[in-house]
Protein backbone atom coordinates (compact mmCIF):
# COMPACT_ATOMS: atom_id res chain seq x y z
CA UNK A 1 0.00 0.00 0.00
CA UNK A 2 1.05 3.16 -0.90
CA UNK A 3 1.24 6.28 1.22
CA UNK A 4 -1.80 8.07 -0.01
CA UNK A 5 -4.09 4.77 0.88
CA UNK A 6 -2.49 4.65 4.16
CA UNK A 7 -3.58 7.90 4.96
CA UNK A 8 -7.20 7.31 3.49
CA UNK A 9 -7.63 4.44 5.69
CA UNK A 10 -6.56 5.73 9.08
CA UNK A 11 -9.15 8.69 9.26
CA UNK A 12 -11.46 8.48 11.61
CA UNK A 13 -13.16 12.05 12.01
CA UNK A 14 -13.17 14.55 8.49
CA UNK A 15 -14.06 18.39 9.22
CA UNK A 16 -13.96 21.30 6.80
CA UNK A 17 -13.31 24.85 8.60
CA UNK A 18 -14.71 28.10 6.76
CA UNK A 19 -14.11 31.85 7.05
CA UNK A 20 -17.66 32.91 6.30
CA UNK A 21 -20.51 31.87 7.79
CA UNK A 22 -23.67 32.11 5.68
CA UNK A 23 -26.31 29.52 4.96
CA UNK A 24 -24.81 29.16 1.61
CA UNK A 25 -21.37 28.25 2.56
CA UNK A 26 -22.98 26.35 5.14
CA UNK A 27 -24.36 24.59 2.43
CA UNK A 28 -21.27 24.23 0.74
CA UNK A 29 -18.97 23.10 3.53
CA UNK A 30 -21.41 20.27 4.44
CA UNK A 31 -21.25 18.99 0.49
CA UNK A 32 -17.63 19.61 0.32
CA UNK A 33 -17.25 17.66 3.39
CA UNK A 34 -19.74 15.06 2.21
CA UNK A 35 -17.66 14.36 -0.49
CA UNK A 36 -14.66 13.74 1.54
CA UNK A 37 -16.38 11.14 4.00
CA UNK A 38 -17.60 9.16 0.63
CA UNK A 39 -13.94 8.62 0.33
CA UNK A 40 -13.79 7.75 3.38
CA UNK A 41 -16.24 4.72 3.10
CA UNK A 42 -14.80 4.23 -0.34
CA UNK A 43 -11.32 3.49 1.32
CA UNK A 44 -11.97 1.33 4.37
CA UNK A 45 -14.18 -1.11 3.68
CA UNK A 46 -14.55 -1.56 7.40
CA UNK A 47 -16.69 1.11 8.16
CA UNK A 48 -19.88 1.35 8.77
CA UNK A 49 -20.61 5.18 9.28
CA UNK A 50 -18.50 8.31 9.77
CA UNK A 51 -18.89 11.43 11.57
CA UNK A 52 -17.69 15.04 11.05
CA UNK A 53 -18.21 18.72 11.61
CA UNK A 54 -17.89 21.93 9.95
CA UNK A 55 -16.38 25.40 11.59
CA UNK A 56 -17.84 28.37 10.17
CA UNK A 57 -15.50 30.70 11.75
CA UNK A 58 -17.51 30.16 14.98
CA UNK A 59 -20.40 28.16 13.74
CA UNK A 60 -19.78 24.17 14.11
CA UNK A 61 -22.24 22.28 12.48
CA UNK A 62 -21.75 18.37 13.23
CA UNK A 63 -22.33 15.80 10.34
CA UNK A 64 -23.24 11.99 10.34
CA UNK A 65 -22.67 10.36 6.95
CA UNK A 66 -24.01 6.44 6.87
CA UNK A 67 -25.55 3.99 4.09
CA UNK A 68 -29.17 5.99 5.10
CA UNK A 69 -27.01 8.93 3.90
CA UNK A 70 -26.72 12.35 5.12
CA UNK A 71 -27.19 14.20 8.36
CA UNK A 72 -26.20 17.35 10.07
CA UNK A 73 -27.18 19.30 12.90
CA UNK A 74 -30.19 21.67 12.16
CA UNK A 75 -28.69 24.74 13.88
CA UNK A 76 -25.05 25.45 13.94
CA UNK A 77 -23.56 25.86 17.02
CA UNK A 78 -21.39 29.22 18.32
CA UNK A 79 -18.55 28.02 20.14
CA UNK A 80 -18.08 31.22 22.19
CA UNK A 81 -21.28 31.57 23.15
CA UNK A 82 -21.75 27.51 23.97
CA UNK A 83 -18.00 26.66 25.00
CA UNK A 84 -19.45 23.39 26.87
CA UNK A 85 -21.26 22.38 24.28
CA UNK A 86 -17.97 22.49 21.92
CA UNK A 87 -15.76 21.08 24.81
CA UNK A 88 -18.24 18.05 25.07
CA UNK A 89 -18.01 17.54 21.31
CA UNK A 90 -14.53 17.42 20.83
CA UNK A 91 -14.10 15.77 24.13
CA UNK A 92 -16.42 12.81 22.66
CA UNK A 93 -14.70 12.68 19.15
CA UNK A 94 -11.54 12.54 20.59
CA UNK A 95 -12.68 9.42 23.40
CA UNK A 96 -14.61 7.17 22.01
CA UNK A 97 -14.45 3.64 20.96
CA UNK A 98 -13.62 2.08 17.32
CA UNK A 99 -17.18 1.06 17.34
CA UNK A 100 -19.03 4.56 17.92
CA UNK A 101 -16.63 5.77 15.33
CA UNK A 102 -17.97 3.97 12.98
CA UNK A 103 -15.64 1.29 12.33
CA UNK A 104 -16.66 -2.36 11.51
CA UNK A 105 -15.34 -4.31 15.01
CA UNK A 106 -15.97 -7.99 13.35
CA UNK A 107 -13.32 -7.01 10.41
CA UNK A 108 -9.83 -6.96 11.46
CA UNK A 109 -6.73 -7.10 8.73
CA UNK A 110 -4.58 -10.59 8.86
CA UNK A 111 -0.80 -10.19 7.60
CA UNK A 112 0.37 -13.87 6.93
CA UNK A 113 4.42 -12.84 7.32
CA UNK A 114 4.29 -11.59 10.50
CA UNK A 115 1.15 -13.47 11.37
CA UNK A 116 -0.25 -11.53 13.12
CA UNK A 117 -3.86 -9.84 13.25
CA UNK A 118 -4.68 -5.76 13.61
CA UNK A 119 -7.13 -2.74 13.16
CA UNK A 120 -7.07 -1.61 9.91
CA UNK A 121 -6.55 2.23 11.35
CA UNK A 122 -3.74 1.21 13.64
CA UNK A 123 -1.14 0.16 10.62
CA UNK A 124 -0.24 3.71 9.63
CA UNK A 125 3.24 3.71 11.11
CA UNK A 126 3.70 -0.21 10.53
CA UNK A 127 2.17 -1.28 7.47
CA UNK A 128 4.66 -4.13 6.57
CA UNK A 129 3.12 -7.36 5.65
CA UNK A 130 -0.43 -5.34 3.74
CA UNK A 131 1.33 -6.35 0.47
CA UNK A 132 -0.43 -5.81 -2.74
CA UNK A 133 -1.94 -2.17 -3.99
CA UNK A 134 -4.94 -1.01 -3.48
CA UNK A 135 -7.63 -2.54 -1.25
CA UNK A 136 -8.64 -5.58 -3.63
CA UNK A 137 -5.11 -7.01 -1.94
CA UNK A 138 -5.81 -6.81 1.25
CA UNK A 139 -6.61 -10.36 4.10
CA UNK A 140 -9.50 -9.41 5.64
CA UNK A 141 -10.21 -11.49 8.52
CA UNK A 142 -13.90 -11.36 9.07
CA UNK A 143 -16.48 -12.90 11.72
CA UNK A 144 -19.22 -14.79 10.69
CA UNK A 145 -21.77 -16.30 13.09
CA UNK A 146 -22.91 -19.84 12.74
CA UNK A 147 -25.71 -20.44 15.57
CA UNK A 148 -24.75 -19.79 18.91
CA UNK A 149 -21.03 -19.27 17.44
CA UNK A 150 -18.96 -16.82 15.63
CA UNK A 151 -16.42 -18.47 12.91
CA UNK A 152 -13.35 -16.38 11.66
CA UNK A 153 -12.59 -16.42 7.77
CA UNK A 154 -9.94 -15.02 6.28
CA UNK A 155 -10.41 -13.39 2.77
CA UNK A 156 -8.27 -14.77 -0.24
CA UNK A 157 -8.85 -11.82 -2.35
CA UNK A 158 -11.80 -9.87 -3.24
CA UNK A 159 -14.13 -10.93 -6.07
CA UNK A 160 -16.31 -7.39 -6.44
CA UNK A 161 -15.98 -4.47 -4.85
CA UNK A 162 -17.54 -2.25 -7.68
CA UNK A 163 -20.67 -0.96 -5.67
CA UNK A 164 -18.85 -0.20 -2.13
CA UNK A 165 -18.97 3.00 -2.92
CA UNK A 166 -22.99 3.23 -2.91
CA UNK A 167 -24.72 5.50 -0.69
CA UNK A 168 -28.32 4.96 0.10
CA UNK A 169 -27.35 1.59 -1.78
CA UNK A 170 -26.51 -2.07 -0.41
CA UNK A 171 -22.90 -1.00 -1.16
CA UNK A 172 -22.18 -4.93 -2.09
CA UNK A 173 -18.61 -6.31 -1.00
CA UNK A 174 -17.99 -10.15 -1.83
CA UNK A 175 -15.06 -11.91 -0.93
CA UNK A 176 -13.46 -14.91 -1.67
CA UNK A 177 -12.95 -16.75 1.81
CA UNK A 178 -11.65 -19.81 3.72
CA UNK A 179 -11.64 -21.18 7.58
CA UNK A 180 -8.60 -19.17 8.82
CA UNK A 181 -8.40 -22.51 11.70
CA UNK A 182 -7.81 -23.93 7.81
CA UNK A 183 -5.73 -21.46 6.04
CA UNK A 184 -2.66 -23.46 5.39
CA UNK A 185 -4.15 -26.04 4.17
CA UNK A 186 -7.91 -25.06 3.33
CA UNK A 187 -10.64 -27.73 2.39
CA UNK A 188 -13.18 -25.64 0.98
CA UNK A 189 -13.62 -21.67 -0.46
CA UNK A 190 -16.07 -19.89 0.11
CA UNK A 191 -17.70 -16.69 -1.14
CA UNK A 192 -19.14 -14.18 1.75
CA UNK A 193 -21.50 -11.40 0.35
CA UNK A 194 -21.22 -8.34 2.75
CA UNK A 195 -24.13 -5.92 2.21
CA UNK A 196 -26.57 -3.33 3.81
CA UNK A 197 -30.03 -4.23 3.30
CA UNK A 198 -33.12 -2.05 3.00
CA UNK A 199 -35.36 -2.38 5.67
CA UNK A 200 -38.80 -1.30 4.81
CA UNK A 201 -41.93 -0.19 6.96
CA UNK A 202 -45.35 -2.18 6.61
CA UNK A 203 -45.53 -6.12 5.83
CA UNK A 204 -41.82 -7.39 6.26
CA UNK A 205 -42.66 -10.88 4.14
CA UNK A 206 -43.14 -8.43 1.19
CA UNK A 207 -39.68 -7.83 1.42
CA UNK A 208 -37.70 -10.63 2.65
CA UNK A 209 -34.23 -10.51 2.94
CA UNK A 210 -31.52 -12.06 0.41
CA UNK A 211 -30.64 -14.54 2.49
CA UNK A 212 -33.96 -15.79 3.35
CA UNK A 213 -34.95 -15.81 -0.64
CA UNK A 214 -32.35 -18.37 -1.07
CA UNK A 215 -33.44 -20.37 1.80
CA UNK A 216 -36.63 -20.19 -0.03
CA UNK A 217 -35.62 -21.61 -3.01
CA UNK A 218 -33.14 -24.54 -1.26
CA UNK A 219 -36.08 -25.59 1.22
CA UNK A 220 -35.42 -29.46 0.61
CA UNK A 221 -32.01 -29.60 -0.83
CA UNK A 222 -29.97 -32.16 1.41
CA UNK A 223 -26.68 -31.37 -0.42
CA UNK A 224 -24.76 -28.31 1.46
CA UNK A 225 -22.89 -28.05 -1.77
CA UNK A 226 -25.36 -27.30 -4.09
CA UNK A 227 -27.38 -25.00 -1.82
CA UNK A 228 -27.24 -20.96 -2.74
CA UNK A 229 -26.16 -19.90 0.72
CA UNK A 230 -24.71 -21.99 4.00
CA UNK A 231 -25.72 -19.19 6.62
CA UNK A 232 -26.49 -15.92 6.71
CA UNK A 233 -26.96 -13.41 9.95
CA UNK A 234 -27.06 -9.51 10.51
CA UNK A 235 -23.72 -8.18 11.65
CA UNK A 236 -23.47 -7.71 14.88
CA UNK A 237 -21.32 -4.57 16.50
CA UNK A 238 -21.34 -4.68 20.33
CA UNK A 239 -23.69 -7.25 20.83
CA UNK A 240 -26.37 -4.92 18.51
CA UNK A 241 -27.86 -5.26 14.90
CA UNK A 242 -25.96 -3.00 13.11
CA UNK A 243 -28.41 -0.92 11.36
CA UNK A 244 -28.29 2.72 10.14
CA UNK A 245 -31.54 3.95 12.24
CA UNK A 246 -31.39 1.77 15.39
CA UNK A 247 -27.49 1.30 16.34
CA UNK A 248 -25.77 4.50 14.41
CA UNK A 249 -28.74 6.96 14.59
CA UNK A 250 -29.82 5.76 17.90
CA UNK A 251 -33.49 5.98 16.79
CA UNK A 252 -33.08 9.71 15.70
CA UNK A 253 -35.44 11.36 13.16
CA UNK A 254 -34.01 14.36 10.83
CA UNK A 255 -36.07 16.22 8.80
CA UNK A 256 -35.66 17.24 5.31
CA UNK A 257 -32.97 19.95 4.61
CA UNK A 258 -34.50 23.23 2.91
CA UNK A 259 -31.23 23.90 0.46
CA UNK A 260 -30.61 27.87 0.30
CA UNK A 261 -31.62 29.03 -3.10
CA UNK A 262 -28.00 31.21 -4.25
CA UNK A 263 -29.42 34.59 -5.69
CA UNK A 264 -29.31 35.96 -9.24
CA UNK A 265 -27.50 38.49 -9.89
CA UNK A 266 -29.15 41.82 -11.02
CA UNK A 267 -27.67 41.77 -14.44
CA UNK A 268 -27.04 38.72 -16.68
CA UNK A 269 -24.17 38.31 -18.99
CA UNK A 270 -22.53 35.85 -21.62
CA UNK A 271 -19.67 35.39 -20.01
CA UNK A 272 -21.66 34.21 -17.31
CA UNK A 273 -20.51 30.05 -16.27
CA UNK A 274 -24.48 28.90 -16.94
CA UNK A 275 -25.14 31.11 -20.02
CA UNK A 276 -24.80 28.25 -22.46
CA UNK A 277 -27.63 26.67 -20.50
CA UNK A 278 -29.59 29.64 -19.99
CA UNK A 279 -29.31 30.21 -23.72
CA UNK A 280 -30.77 26.77 -24.56
CA UNK A 281 -33.65 27.98 -22.31
CA UNK A 282 -34.24 30.91 -23.44
CA UNK A 283 -38.28 30.25 -23.46
CA UNK A 284 -38.53 29.77 -20.21
CA UNK A 285 -38.70 32.51 -17.54
CA UNK A 286 -36.10 32.76 -15.14
CA UNK A 287 -38.78 32.94 -12.16
CA UNK A 288 -41.26 29.88 -13.27
CA UNK A 289 -41.05 27.26 -10.54
CA UNK A 290 -39.01 24.07 -11.43
CA UNK A 291 -40.65 20.72 -10.67
CA UNK A 292 -39.75 19.04 -7.80
CA UNK A 293 -39.90 14.71 -7.49
CA UNK A 294 -42.33 13.28 -5.04
CA UNK A 295 -40.83 13.69 -1.39
CA UNK A 296 -42.10 9.75 -0.85
CA UNK A 297 -39.29 8.15 -3.22
CA UNK A 298 -36.18 10.53 -0.93
CA UNK A 299 -37.35 9.25 2.03
CA UNK A 300 -34.68 7.60 3.58
CA UNK A 301 -34.46 3.86 4.31
CA UNK A 302 -33.46 1.63 7.73
CA UNK A 303 -29.90 -0.04 6.52
CA UNK A 304 -29.22 -3.86 7.94
CA UNK A 305 -25.27 -4.67 7.42
CA UNK A 306 -26.06 -8.33 6.71
CA UNK A 307 -23.53 -11.21 5.71
CA UNK A 308 -24.45 -13.94 3.28
CA UNK A 309 -21.77 -17.17 3.41
CA UNK A 310 -22.39 -18.69 -0.20
CA UNK A 311 -20.54 -21.85 -2.13
CA UNK A 312 -17.94 -20.63 -4.61
CA UNK A 313 -19.48 -22.97 -7.42
CA UNK A 314 -18.14 -26.47 -8.44
CA UNK A 315 -15.54 -25.74 -10.84
CA UNK A 316 -14.23 -23.43 -8.71
CA UNK A 317 -13.79 -25.73 -5.95
CA UNK A 318 -12.43 -28.54 -8.16
CA UNK A 319 -9.92 -26.21 -9.81
CA UNK A 320 -8.71 -24.41 -6.28
CA UNK A 321 -8.37 -28.15 -4.69
CA UNK A 322 -6.94 -29.77 -6.95
CA UNK A 323 -3.88 -27.79 -6.92
CA UNK A 324 -3.29 -28.88 -3.27
CA UNK A 325 -1.30 -25.54 -2.96
CA UNK A 326 -1.19 -23.86 0.68
CA UNK A 327 -3.37 -20.65 0.47
CA UNK A 328 -0.82 -19.04 2.97
CA UNK A 329 2.75 -19.10 2.63
CA UNK A 330 5.22 -16.62 3.78
CA UNK A 331 9.23 -15.81 3.49
CA UNK A 332 10.92 -12.62 4.17
CA UNK A 333 10.18 -11.25 1.46
CA UNK A 334 7.02 -12.42 -0.68
CA UNK A 335 3.59 -13.96 0.05
CA UNK A 336 2.48 -16.69 -1.99
CA UNK A 337 -1.04 -17.42 -3.11
CA UNK A 338 -1.75 -20.66 -5.10
CA UNK A 339 1.33 -20.39 -7.29
CA UNK A 340 1.43 -16.45 -7.72
CA UNK A 341 3.77 -14.21 -5.87
CA UNK A 342 2.46 -11.34 -4.64
CA UNK A 343 4.96 -8.50 -3.52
Amino acid sequence: LDLYQLWWMCIHVVYEIKVKKTEMERYSAVKQLAAYMHQVLIEQLDRRFVLGFVLLFDELTLVLFDRSGVTMTKKAINIHKKPKIFIRIMTGLSSMSPAQLGWDTSMEIYRPISNDIKPSYTIADKFEGVYGKGRYNIHWLIDVEQGDEVEKYVAVSMISAIRSAEICGRATVVYEVVKFDEKDDPKETYALKRYWRPIRSGNSDLYPSEGKIYEIIDEGQEDDTLKHAIVYHDIKVDDQVDSTFELIRRGMVAERYERPVKPLPASRAETDADAELRADRRDVPEDSPTPTADPSILTPLDRHHMNILMPMGLEIKLGVLASRSPFFCASTDHFYDRGKTWQ
